[in-house]
């Protein structure tokens, strides 16, 4: 017999339950360089943990050669990631306004 959850009727003031409620969408107050900058490093993470499940693979099967290229890989991503980081930073300082004292 296939069991459903009860819907209550009705919903107390204050309550945390909301029934049909539209989810409260909160503003991103980030700037676009705080964005940029968490995709950029979202995309260097994402990109370092696979390459740590394939060197995990690699070492389980003893695959030197995989390693190695692995190895290479990762060294090349650190540095794409190091001047994409460098660039971004460059983009910020020469868009800031000139401080007046």
């Amino acid at each position: 017999m296939p069991t459903s959850k009860r819907v209550p009727a009705k919903v107390r003031q204050g309550s945390i339950l909301h029934r049909n409620d539209t989810p409260v969408v909160r503003p991103d107050l980030r700037s676009a360089y705080e964005k940029r900058r968490d995709a950029i490093v979202a995309l260097h993470v994402t990109r370092d943990a696979r390459l740590d499940a394939i060197a995990q693979l690699g070492s389980q099967l003893n695959n030197t050669a995989l390693l190695e290229e692995v190895d290479n890989i990762r060294r090349k991503e650190l540095e794409r990631y190091n001047d994409v980081v460098r660039r971004l930073r460059q983009e910020l300082a020469s868009a800031a306004l000139p401080v007046s004292r």
